[in-house]
């Protein structure tokens, strides 16, 4: 965008409020990064100890810009990883909420052991609320009696050339209406 382009603002103290920021501008970004591992071995969805983050909107008409960064390990299937808002799941693809959500059952079978994958996600989410709403990761594994890791692959030999342990994280932006 060119300089000139920028739109003004009126300022009465110098300094602007949130309210008086366009449309699309940044008013707060908060974030949480997870750096111990979480494992499953359940086919029932539970929280990813660590993975939560809440955030107040200033206004009901704000977005929210969702940011989902996790690495999941496994023993077989990857098992089911839902995005949830105020514990509603969200984000999900055609079939409907009752079907799997970020993530789902890759299968590597030569090498599964050792594999991570990323599971991301970008939303631009609408909330419509001015008090706190939290985003959280659930998670569950395939079967009973299979494994499912948050930052270690099913491995986890402790190697400093390979096989490391990662970083997992949810940003939140509130973006101005």
């Amino acid at each position: 965008m060119a300089i000139d382009k920028i739109p003004s603002v009126a300022l009465d103290s110098g300094v602007p409020t949130r309210a008086q920021l366009p449309a699309g501008c940044i008013l707060q970004v908060v974030q949480v990064v997870k750096t111990d591992t979480w494992t499953t071995s359940s086919t029932t969805m539970a929280d990813v100890t660590g993975l939560s983050l809440t955030i107040t909107p200033t206004s009901v008409n704000s977005k929210v810009l969702v940011l989902v960064d996790v690495h999941i390990g496994y023993s077989v299937y990857a098992g089911v990883f839902y995005l949830l808002r105020n514990g509603v799941k969200i984000y999900a693809g055609d079939g409907g909420l009752s079907r799997c959500g970020l993530y789902s059952n890759a299968y590597t079978p030569s090498n599964s052991q050792y594999s991570l994958i990323p599971l991301t996600a970008t939303f631009l989410d609408s909330p419509a609320s001015t008090t706190a709403v939290t985003y959280k990761i659930q998670g569950s594994s395939y079967a009973n009696g299979t494994n499912t890791y948050v930052n270690r692959t099913a491995q986890d030999i402790n190697e400093s050339n390979r096989d490391g342990l990662t970083a997992s994280s949810i940003t939140l932006m509130e973006v101005a209406a």
